[in-house]
């Protein structure tokens, strides 16, 4: 393990502690975003002995460490998008733990779905340094999703979600599909067309970048 005397940041040999600390970050991450949706799941499903303080602790831990590896040991999407989903999950349940307002159990999840869009969009801005669609077109699929789940768990909207899903999920799921063969199809031709003219500086660097998108 190597640290940079500039930067303070952490340098992964081949071996030594420093792959250790990644492999340990992402596992103590990647098990704090499970025990946050088992609990939410719990919480959404009307279980009342979830300890939300204690779910707001771990994903505030979740956050900090996140971020601290994004800064330290390597810029990966990962512990970008942790630490944004999780500071904002620690002030959910930090806020629904000790408001004297009791927040309904049914916005939980739909809420962490809109966190996740928010979170992928922000991730993606902060790892590339620009807007991409690639990572706008994914958020908005979490934000709308999110929003609909939303207009339904607060009963905004009458119908029961169920019967909602039975007629319209397949018509989603066609324009689902179409949009995303139309984005895939243009940008596989703008690639094509971009290696056959030899491309710009900038958009061989954008074709090597996506081959490392979570890393």
């Amino acid at each position: 393990m190597e640290v940079s005397a500039a930067s303070g940041k952490v340098h992964m040999g081949k071996n030594g502690a420093g792959k250790l600390l990644y492999f340990f970050a992402v596992f103590f991450i990647t098990f704090s975003l499970l025990f946050i949706m088992v609990n939410a799941t719990l919480i959404f499903a009307g279980f009342g002995y979830v300890n939300l303080l204690f779910s707001s602790v771990v994903a505030l831990a979740a956050g900090m460490l996140s971020w601290i590896s994004a800064r330290k040991i390597r810029k990966c999407f990962l512990f970008l998008f942790s630490a944004v989903f999780c500071f904002q999950t620690f002030f959910l349940f930090f806020f629904s733990a000790v408001s004297p307002v009791k927040m309904s159990s049914g916005i939980f999840w739909p809420v962490l779905v809109l966190f996740c869009g928010i979170s992928f969009f922000a991730a993606g801005v902060m790892k590339k340094k620009r807007i991409l669609n690639f990572y706008t077109v994914v958020s908005g699929g979490f934000l709308i999703l999110g929003g609909i789940f939303l207009l339904f768990s607060s009963e905004i909207i009458p119908f029961s979600f169920s019967s909602m899903f039975v007629y319209c999920f397949p018509v989603f799921i066609l324009i689902f599909i179409a949009v995303v063969s139309a984005f895939v199809s243009f940008r596989m031709e703008r690639i094509k067309n971009t290696a056959e003219q030899g491309g710009t500086a900038e958009e061989k660097s954008v074709r090597c970048d996506s081959r490392q998108e979570w890393l």
